[in-house]
């Protein structure tokens, strides 16, 4: 099992508490600028191609989604797999950006300050197929 997330901009603002048909994201700013956030700070971002990236985070893994390789993008998408805490990675991630990671699963925003995400214990609980 994996553990989906989806990151969008509120430049640093708190998220809605809720997702509902009428949110529309802002703009994270151009593809090329995106990759450039996510690989400064996770230098090992492997990108197979300009909209998608790998990071071995050696306990867990993640693969991010762009929506397109150019142009301006709304959302990253995240794929994290593995036993470690990805946590602290993707809080970094967001706070340097103004970023939030909404939990998919779970469908809550997570709070960037929490040791553990309920959504990430869930999956690990899963039995593997």
């Amino acid at each position: 099992m994996s553990w989906r997330l989806v990151v969008f901009n509120f430049d640093g603002h708190p998220p809605p508490d809720k997702l509902n048909t009428a949110f529309r994201p802002r703009t994270m700013g151009p593809a090329g600028w995106v990759r450039d956030s996510i690989s400064s700070l996770l230098s090992d971002v492997a990108w197979s191609d300009p909209a998608q990236g790998t990071f071995d985070g050696g306990e867990f893994s993640m693969w991010f989604r762009l929506a397109a390789a150019d142009g301006p993008i709304d959302r990253v998408e995240i794929e994290v797999m593995g036993d470690g805490n990805p946590l602290p990675v993707l809080a970094l991630l967001c706070q340097v950006n103004g970023w939030f990671a909404y939990d998919v699963g779970e469908r809550v925003f997570l709070d960037p300050d929490a040791e553990k995400a309920q959504g990430w214990e869930a999956q690990k609980q899963t039995p593997k197929a």
